[in-house]
């Protein structure tokens, strides 16, 4: 008896499963694409192409190992409009958002001795360009 059912239950198994694969092979042929019903496109379009972004970034002033005798000095420079500007001091941080030509100035003080002045440019999409630039503020003559 045990035998019987397991082979009633194994036939069925084989049966279904050979209808399941016959009904999905005839409805895969239906779908199947004829020469006749792919439409031809006479008027090919270019695709677009979206701009990149491209990051550049130029310090234009302070010059890099400059030796000033004023306190406050104007950090200035060139990057791409879309860029976020960061300007970092030891103790100190700065955010600029650069004029419709790319062009930054903002002006800094400084503290005696060695400065380093870290200029960073960050696009939307992650890019990061940076710019180190050591100044010295001295009252000496």
């Amino acid at each position: 008896m045990l035998k019987e059912r397991i082979l009633i239950i194994f036939l069925a198994l084989i049966t279904g499963l050979l209808f399941s694969v016959g009904a999905f092979y005839l409805y895969q042929k239906g779908k199947a694409m004829t020469p006749n019903s792919v439409s031809q496109n006479t008027n090919p379009t270019t695709p677009e192409v979206s701009p990149t972004l491209s990051l550049l970034l130029e310090v234009t002033s302070p010059q890099n190992e400059e030796v000033v005798a004023q306190k406050i000095v104007q950090v200035a420079g060139r990057t791409s409009n879309l860029a976020t500007v960061v300007i970092l001091l030891e103790d100190k941080e700065q955010v600029l958002a650069p004029a419709a030509d790319g062009t930054f100035a903002t002006n800094i003080n400084l503290t005696d001795g060695v400065n380093v002045i870290e200029v960073m440019a960050f696009l939307p999409d992650g890019k990061m360009l940076s710019e180190k630039r050591t100044i010295t503020y001295t009252t000496e003559n």
